[in-house]
């Protein structure tokens, strides 16, 4: 499927021939919602950003994007990748703790691919895309990787 037959599969006609910045901003509230109300909300805005973001860049323009499963799969990491990683970040103070800009990134990235990593220990070889992620079996994955990284990354410290 292209881009527009997306966009209508998930009830997002309105986006179909706006503008790239237009389409992003509507997945991003697609994926987050909007007005972020708590760190949790916030977290969660930022990975949709940078997970929207991540799936329009490549292409000038969007009827250049093919959305197969491989990159709605993609999205998905990109997405809870960047939302897990924010929430362990802000439980850890690791932003506000590490001497520079650069360490802290290099931690980011490094609970990132743990993050990634023990998702895919957690799913035991289940397909990403089969979790329902808004109901309470995404949810209780999300804490445990987010439990598993708290124990891993304090140790480290």
């Amino acid at each position: 499927d292209g881009v527009p037959e997306a966009l209508r599969r998930y009830g997002l006609d309105s986006l179909i021939g706006k503008p790239s910045f237009d389409v992003q901003e509507g997945l991003i509230e697609f994926l987050a919602g909007s007005d972020p109300i708590s760190r949790e909300d916030d977290a969660i805005r930022h990975a949709a950003e940078e997970a929207a973001n991540a799936f329009t860049e490549q292409a000038e323009d969007l009827e250049q994007i093919v959305v197969d499963e491989e990159r709605a799969l993609r999205l998905l990491e990109t997405f809870l990748a960047a939302w897990l990683t924010r929430m362990i970040n802000v439980q850890l103070g690791t932003a506000l703790t590490e001497a520079s800009p650069a360490q802290a990134e290099a931690r980011s990235r490094e609970i990132r691919d743990y993050v990634g990593v023990r998702l895919d220990q957690l799913l035991a070889g289940r397909p990403l895309l089969t979790v329902d992620w808004n109901n309470a079996e995404g949810r209780q994955l999300a804490a445990q990787a987010i439990q598993d990284a708290l124990e891993v990354f304090r140790a480290d410290k």
